[in-house]
């Protein structure tokens, strides 16, 4: 190799030498992984009653669920209930759960407990170790509906859309929420016992949101609730029992101040 390739060489590996030093092998951390909010509905209800909440969790993995047993012949126990939604539940997730669907989150904690990270209730049951859904409202809840329920042997069924949403909330007004069903709902949900790890279940983080103007579930029964379950926050809406629908955009702000 002559003077002038020896140069030429070492000036090479001179600059790639130089170039491997200046740069800097940088590790990227994996991606986070979107939060998953799962929203169950109450009594009566499905999936559809969420839609006006959903559009509010822009970059939020979110999706509302539809319980077992909304067809008039499903006699669903509140076991297999929660059963099915622990199956439908992906991941490890933050349930946001309305009135009955309170009981039906209880007792998806003593199910699948490594798919609940948190607890946000909305006006909701909150039954807790071998209680059952309606011990604390059974009076109340059935006295409210007489007129927009009518009550069998094996179901109850609202009389129509327009009176039971009405009933739930005097701030909603039917015929702005189209696509919003009502559905009769078996009585066998009230039967089972709720189950769980108490221990996991004190330690799992919980807020619940306070409706003021609830008439189904009132506020003292709500805070009935809380007094005995502690909550890490609490929230309050000026609203009936369907602040999905009458105060939706509050309720988000609520739900979202619970996630902090």
């Amino acid at each position: 190799m002559n003077s002038t390739a020896k140069v030429l060489t070492s000036t090479m590996i001179s600059l790639f030498l130089f170039s491997c030093a200046q740069k800097e092998i940088v590790i990227e951390p994996p991606p986070k992984e979107k939060q998953s909010i799962i929203f169950i509905h109450g009594a009566y209800m499905d999936a559809k009653v969420w839609n006006t909440i959903l559009p509010e969790f822009q970059g939020i993995d979110v999706w509302a669920l539809t319980l077992k047993g909304r067809m008039p012949k499903e006699n669903f126990g509140l076991t297999e209930m929660a059963t099915d939604a622990c199956t439908n539940v992906p991941k490890p997730s933050v349930l946001v759960v309305h009135s009955f669907g309170g009981a039906v989150a209880n007792q998806m904690v003593g199910i699948c407990p490594e798919k609940i990270q948190r607890i946000i209730y909305v006006t909701a049951l909150v039954p807790l170790r071998t209680e059952k859904a309606f011990d604390s409202m059974a009076k109340v809840s059935k006295k409210v509906f007489a007129k927009a329920v009518k009550f069998s042997k094996m179901r109850m069924t609202p009389k129509s859309k327009e009176k039971l949403l009405t009933t739930m909330d005097a701030g909603v007004d039917p015929k702005n929420f189209p696509d919003v069903e009502v559905h009769s709902e078996s009585l066998a949900s009230g039967k089972d016992l709720i189950g769980f790890d108490v221990n996991f279940y004190e330690q799992l983080p919980k807020c619940y949101i306070y409706t003021t103007q609830d008439k189904l579930v009132p506020l003292d029964v709500q805070q009935s609730f809380t007094t005995r379950t502690p909550m890490q926050k609490t929230e309050s809406i000026d609203s009936g029992h369907l602040p999905m629908l009458s105060k939706p955009k509050e309720l988000a702000v609520a739900i979202k101040n619970c996630l902090q």
